[in-house]
């Protein structure tokens, strides 16, 4: 904070996932997954 920075919502999202027990390597598929819909409906 006295940098100013701040966590966006996948800070918040990981600490979701590591509470539900899914392996760290699978949080940038995760990610992506939840972002995909998005993606599509610009392309």
């Amino acid at each position: 904070i006295t940098r100013k920075l701040y966590p966006n919502v996948d800070f918040y999202t990981g600490l979701i996932y590591r509470a539900m027990g899914f392996p760290t390597d699978m949080f940038p598929v995760l990610y992506t997954i939840s972002r995909l819909a998005g993606w599509l409906a610009h392309w």
